[in-house]
């Protein structure tokens, strides 16, 4: 009895033992399992961040990549030896090649002949691209050349910049663009000054010379001659005045600050104060003017339809031969009329084009045409003769003079009445200039 009481004893402290070994161990593996769940959540935060990172990283590559390629500037890449690691397709396109890509791994220097603006070949090592890579300097050059794959070259502005890491260059970024038009118009700027400078030293110099002599009270001049001066000195001084207003006009054209002071006036009545503006110089010329007026009401600003016409008859009476007419016409066009009566009126393409646009606007329009009987516009200069700065026949030595300003003026003039111009011209067949008018009473709103 005693041995049993004794294992039953044994047994409950075994069982005691056992039970305390067992909670002790339990809540061990309950702090590690709240640790590895903790190791977990931690893990899954850090995986999620991770994911995170990435998903943003490829978004900022993205954002990179779409910026690179909406970029207008040719942009490319290239290593310490200057092969090049990625490039853009303004690049691609301003080299003349179709993929951005087939640029990658080519040494820029081969790529593009890197010259000077004369035309000489840079040596690799005096290259200002290469001077970036070996020093890290950025350099902006304008006035270079680049060679595209077809052989041809450009002129080109472009910065090249330095890609460094820890202090040590790794590579270069070269941003570069094609400036042929900025120098073609720093050329017309150019050309337009000394144009301006003997415009204005012509009259300057005949006005002098005319109020030198009428100024010298002991000289005796007889009273015809006397009032030839004072004509020459009024006719050169009207020059100048037109002359400064085509430069002022130019410039507020340029700030879109010219205005128009719109009325509701009659069409004959401005074309026919034009022509009489323009007689005098038709008689000096010996041009006859034809003018064929339609009575219409419209609503603009007659004085500057008038500098219009004035400006188109003057170009005409220049470039037209002695003893030839000039003729101004105006029709009043509807939809009705474009089957019926356009094919009459020999338009061009862009014609036709602007005579569409404008009865989309309006539900009739005015074509107003200047023709005269010169040696015409060469056909790839029918577009460009509107440009600010460029000259008529510029090669003919008869006709020299002008600022090249006053079409470009009737161009803005005409659009600012929501009207289209444009010239048509055929070889020794002479030229034509024309012009369209919304017709309306009340102001066209854009």
């Amino acid at each position: 009895m005693i041995y049993q009481t004794q294992l039953y004893q044994k047994v409950q402290a075994l069982n005691a033992d056992l039970e305390q070994r067992v909670s002790a161990r339990t809540i061990d593996l309950e702090k590690i399992n709240q640790d590895l769940k903790q190791e977990i959540a931690e893990r899954e935060r850090a995986l999620t961040a991770l994911h995170e990172a990435r998903d943003s990283l490829k978004r900022l590559s993205h954002q990179n990549e779409l910026i690179l390629n909406a970029a207008g500037e040719g942009i490319y890449g290239i290593d310490p030896k200057g092969k090049i690691v990625f490039a853009n397709p303004a690049a691609a396109k301003l080299l003349g090649g179709s993929e951005n890509t087939s640029l990658v791994g080519q040494f820029m220097h081969d790529v593009l002949k890197h010259s000077k603006p004369e035309g000489e070949l840079y040596e690799w090592a005096q290259s200002p691209i290469f001077k970036t890579l070996r020093h890290g300097r950025t350099h902006h050059v304008t006035g270079d050349l680049f060679y595209r794959q077809d052989g041809s070259s450009f002129p080109i502005e472009y910065v090249s910049t330095s890609i460094q890491e820890q202090g040590k260059v790794i590579g270069a970024v070269v941003i570069f663009q094609d400036i042929t038009e900025r120098q073609a118009m720093e050329l017309m700027k150019d050309e337009f000054i000394a144009v301006v400078s003997h415009e204005l030293r012509t009259p300057l110099t005949s006005i002098r010379a005319a109020l030198g002599l009428l100024s010298q009270s002991t000289l005796e001049i007889p009273a015809h001659k006397r009032q030839r001066m004072v004509e020459i000195a009024f006719s050169n001084t009207n020059r100048l005045v037109r002359l400064v207003s085509d430069i002022l006009d130019i410039e507020r054209i340029r700030l879109g600050k010219i205005t128009l002071n719109k009325t509701i006036c009659n069409l004959s009545d401005i074309m026919a104060q034009a022509a009489d503006e323009m007689r005098a110089m038709a008689d000096k010329y010996s041009i006859r003017l034809s003018v064929s007026a339609l009575s219409v009401q419209i609503c603009a600003d007659p004085d500057r339809i008038i500098q219009t016409l004035t400006n188109l008859l003057s170009n005409a009476i220049k470039f037209s031969p002695a003893g030839s007419t000039v003729t101004v016409t105006a029709q009043q066009l509807t939809v009705n009329d474009l089957e019926s009566i356009a094919p009459l009126l020999d338009l061009s393409p862009v014609g036709q084009k602007a005579i569409k646009s404008g009865l989309e606007i309006a539900e009739s329009l005015l074509l107003i045409q200047v023709k005269d009987k010169g040696k015409g516009i060469p056909e790839n200069k029918l577009e460009a003769i509107f440009a600010q700065f460029e000259q008529l026949n510029t090669s003919d030595a008869a006709h020299q003079g002008g600022t090249g300003l006053g079409l470009a003026i009737c161009r803005s003039i005409v659009q600012q009445h929501q009207g289209e111009i444009w010239a048509q011209s055929k070889a020794e067949a002479g030229s034509r200039f024309c012009f369209t008018l919304p017709i309306s009473t009340q102001p066209i709103l854009d």
